[in-house]
């Protein structure tokens, strides 16, 4: 059990997040606003904090940037709790190092565990528990019928209260169309488009803001606008390439033509390796008074060098899917069935970060990891746990024996992407402190291995000293005159 903050300017809220963590058996501490939680976290000490974005007096990324810049508090746990739920946002948040980030309102059950788990595991969370992951991915009975039907719930089991903003829900069998909240930006994806469900994300921003590497940002005339792919957990999705263009249409104003002609005017999109815009080809409706382009590229694949997945999963649709999306997302992706060759593989490969399933034929995921662990060639190498059974024991367990993550199938394409960076990063972390140690190492042990000639060494030492002693005459006449 642990010390639980609570800082949310809603007493309601605060009343039913202290009813389920004292449940729990947790100690419960309240702020009211961003000010409040600052003197409570230097006062208290506690072991994690469930923070309200929106609040008086100081926000909660305003309280973010303060906790990360001391040293006593850089290291705190922090779940936001909040009720936006936007690319943007959730991007803010983990730049800011949120271990978790839940949405209001939040799912039976939900509070508990990520506390739980983030008490037990150092902030190494995931995003999605157990009970929310049979969305993705499924065929329920519910779901099926009449395309309209089909359609709403979908959006109720993929969405839910996760996402803020103008979010639509793509499909590959009938794609779809967002509109950003004012309606001047429209897209239209077509059917066959998308390779999975995924949600659009459309809104309008202003050109200085930054913007998230997983995001399409288009500009014409006054008009700045972010469109960004996102997970059913709000994670936006890297390298997504449509398989069919989606249409882009911008309505103009007169401030639009201000500097240019209608027959001029030009979407452009965002190069975000040399933040130059790049035009599109446009076509301008008089009658509508709209440009329209076409895009297949939404954001480009990360560039990370020599960046290596393995991934160990016997069952060919999940393995591909894993493959396709962790190669959208930069790295260089290897792939193995057997468990019983895992230890090989990584030996011969040495790859950053494997991925293990926790059912495989001959050799199972725990004995894998355990072996993995025991060998000193492979313990630094990050391991995440993939299964069916997200059970608190099999948590534990995948814990224990050093897993870095536990994620359940179905997984998410954002979510899975942004995990696998945070083990890529943690894998090439421990990879430099070794190599410091070693390098350490050896310079301690140079003296003593020196094969240099005993009376060689002793001239060495002697004419060393003699410099010295000689060095210090002369400083000394110097200070004498």
């Amino acid at each position: 059990m642990g010390k639980i903050l609570i800082a949310d300017d809603e007493a309601g809220v605060r009343q039913a997040l202290v009813h389920l963590l004292e449940e729990e058996g947790h100690e419960v501490i309240e702020a009211a606003d961003g000010e409040a939680a600052l003197e409570m976290v230097a006062a208290h000490n506690p072991d994690v904090m469930l923070l309200d974005n929106v609040m008086p007096k100081k926000d909660g990324f305003q309280v973010l940037e303060i906790l990360r810049k001391n040293k006593a508090s850089a290291e705190l746990p922090v779940i936001m709790v909040s009720v936006r739920g936007a690319p943007r946002d959730r991007d803010a948040a983990v730049r800011l190092g949120v271990v978790d980030y839940i949405s209001k309102p939040w799912t039976p059950g939900e509070i508990e565990l990520r506390v739980k788990w983030a008490l037990k595991s150092a902030g190494m969370v995931p995003a999605v528990p157990w009970d929310l992951s049979d969305a993705e991915g499924a065929e329920p009975e519910a779901i099926k019928g009449k395309a309209e039907k089909r359609e709403e719930a979908i959006k109720e089991q993929f969405l839910g209260p996760a996402l803020g903003g103008n979010v639509e829900i793509i499909t590959p069998e009938t794609g779809g169309s967002v509109d950003t909240p004012d309606g001047v930006v429209r897209v239209d994806v077509p059917a066959g488009a998308v390779p999975e469900i995924m949600a659009l994300d459309a809104q309008r921003a202003e050109e200085s803001e930054p913007v998230i590497p997983a995001t399409l940002r288009l500009k014409m005339g006054k008009t700045v606008a972010d469109l960004t792919f996102t997970d059913r957990t709000g994670a936006p999705i890297e390298g997504v390439r449509l398989d069919k263009p989606a249409k882009i249409t911008i309505k103009y104003t007169e401030e639009d033509l201000d500097e240019h002609t209608e027959i001029d005017l030009t979407i452009s999109k965002l190069n975000h390796e040399t933040g130059r815009w790049m035009g599109l080809r446009t076509v301008v409706d008089l009658s509508s008074r709209s440009a329209s382009a076409f895009a297949i590229r939404f954001s480009k694949s990360p560039t990370r060098v020599n960046a290596k997945i393995l991934v160990i999963e016997d069952s060919d649709r999940d393995r591909e899917s894993l493959i396709r999306t962790l190669t959208n997302s930069g790295y260089q992706v290897l792939d193995e069935k057997r468990g019983d060759r895992a230890l090989e593989r990584v030996w011969e490969e040495q790859p950053d970060v494997v991925i293990v399933d926790l059912d495989l034929p001959r050799m199972d995921g725990f004995r894998v990891l355990r072996a993995l662990k025991n060998d000193p060639r492979t313990r630094r190498t990050s391991v995440i746990m993939l299964g069916n059974d997200v059970s608190e024991a099999n948590y534990a367990a995948a814990m224990t024996l050093g897993a870095r993550d536990l994620i359940a199938k179905p997984w998410h394409a954002g979510d899975l992407q942004r995990r696998v960076h945070r083990a890529f990063n943690a894998s090439r972390i421990r990879s430099r402190q070794a190599m410091r140690a070693i390098a350490l190492a050896q310079a301690r042990m140079r003296p003593e291995s020196d094969d240099t000639a005993p009376d060689q060494k002793l001239k060495t030492e002697s004419g060393s000293g003699l410099a010295e002693e000689t060095g210090e005459r002369a400083g000394g006449r110097h200070q004498a005159a």
